[in-house]
């Protein structure tokens, strides 16, 4: 449904073209490895930023060096990006960075969105494909397990007809510590401030790469700058000189009374409340104390995604060890069964002798000094080698069994799971349907 949607929102938008860079942050266990590059993105290398092959092909690692975290993004500023139902791509290339950089798909529906908005949420798909993003198999090569998802944009506020809007969208790989995401900020907004900090901070601290929230807390910050409090000390400035101006106190200048001529002037006090309410007004703290209880929850899902990570790296090493485990016991009963089948061996090759020689030596048979003690050998040997010649072919043969056993028993489990599948996509779908099905007649 949110597939269907999106494509039913892009297919609603009116396309902006205009120029667009990147930034790429990645850090590395060996720090010679780690790059900071920011270019312009052109058209004919945009798919190839998105895939990460070409000149943005992941640098080849020594061994033992591994990929710790990374920021990719991509930013556009034009300033009529943020009208509702305006995007800075094509239609095509716009859905193709959503699904290959794995973004939120309700960032479409956002673009109308009124003062500070801040979303997220997991994104996790199943590997036997229930809803998936990637078409192709190269694209489904780029899906990892879990992801958190990150919106956070401000309203399109136009004055003198330029904008400070800004938008972003990301998407947070916990398997990977990869942040993929797409920026829009005109220069008079605090994206371009931001993303000098992100790249500041990444190279002086390169563990907050890592961060997913690292971009929206920045932002925050420069949103709630110590400018803002400077504008309410400046508000409350400004009203108790209009209180003095409005009482005729001596402390106001002649010129600047709202009374010159013994006359109250109501629009030009009114005028002025209203500009000062504005000023006190302008950065509602009710709705950012909304949009930090929203960041505090992103943090909580956060902290709950590198939790579960762990654990699964854990349950994955303690699977390993458990698989180690299992194959010494392995070789050790292989070479106990080898020692048994090295007894069995000399029992088949002397039992028969030592049978022959003692059923011999019984009353029945007096041996005496002769030269016939050649009839001996020629009953033991004989006998001897089919014995063991039987035991090798019975061996051999139960081996072959065994190997057909196990392909049997293989064969079993793959059609057990297939019919467990089965057995639960028929069930869910008997009592879940869509608009398209028909639900089945009540029972009598």
């Amino acid at each position: 449904m949110d597939d269907y949607m999106f494509r039913h929102y892009v297919g609603e938008c009116r396309v902006v073209e205009e120029t667009t860079s990147y930034l790429e942050l990645l850090n590395y266990s060996d720090p010679s490895f780690n790059s900071c590059e920011e270019h312009l993105l052109t058209s004919d290398e945009f798919e190839n930023f998105l895939r990460r092959r070409g000149a943005f092909e992941p640098v080849k690692l020594r061994d033992g060096v591994k990929l710790l975290s990374g920021i990719r993004l991509k930013n556009a500023k034009d300033k009529d990006t943020f009208a509702p139902r305006v995007i800075s791509l094509p239609k095509e290339a716009y859905e193709k960075m959503v699904r290959l950089l794995r973004l939120p798909f309700r960032g479409i529906e956002t673009s109308a969105v009124v003062g500070p908005f801040f979303w997220s949420s997991f994104d996790q798909e199943e590997e036997d494909g229930g809803h998936l993003r990637c078409g192709s198999q190269e694209e489904r090569k780029a899906k990892d397990s879990r992801r958190l998802e990150i919106i956070h944009r401000k309203s399109d506020v136009r004055k003198k007809g330029k904008t400070r809007g800004w938008e972003i969208l990301l998407s947070h790989s916990f398997s990977t510590n990869l942040t993929t995401g797409f920026v829009k900020g005109t220069s008079s907004s605090d994206v371009t401030s931001a993303l000098q900090h992100v790249k500041s901070c990444c190279g002086q601290h390169a563990a907050a790469t890592g961060h997913a929230l690292l971009l929206p807390t920045i932002m925050l910050s420069l949103d709630l700058s110590p400018a803002n409090d400077q504008k309410q000390r400046d508000a409350r400035d400004w009203l108790r000189h209009l209180e003095n101006a409005v009482s005729l106190r001596d402390e106001v200048e002649p010129h600047e009374r709202y009374a010159p001529d013994g006359l109250l002037e109501i629009d030009g006090l009114s005028r002025d409340l209203v500009e000062c309410h504005g000023h006190v007004m302008w950065k509602r703290p009710q709705a950012y104390r909304a949009l930090v209880k929203e960041m505090e929850v992103a943090m909580g899902r956060f902290r709950e995604g590198l939790l579960y990570n762990i654990m699964s790296q854990r349950e994955a090493r303690l699977n390993l060890e458990i698989a180690g485990e299992q194959r010494r016991i392995a070789h050790a009963s292989k070479r106990d069964s080898t020692a048994m089948k090295t007894i069995s061996l000399m029992g088949a090759l002397f039992l028969p002798g030592t049978y022959l020689a003692s059923v011999f030596s019984t009353s029945f048979f007096d041996f005496k000094p002769t030269s016939d003690l050649w009839i001996y050998f020629i009953v033991t040997i004989p006998l001897t080698a089919a014995i063991v010649g039987s035991w090798w072919w019975w061996d051999k043969r139960r081996e072959e069994q065994f190997a057909r056993d196990d392909a049997d028993l293989e064969k079993n489990i793959d059609k057990m799971e297939r019919d467990i599948m089965f057995h639960l996509r028929k069930r869910t779908m008997s009592k879940a349907h869509t608009w398209n099905s028909v639900s089945a007649q009540p029972r009598p």
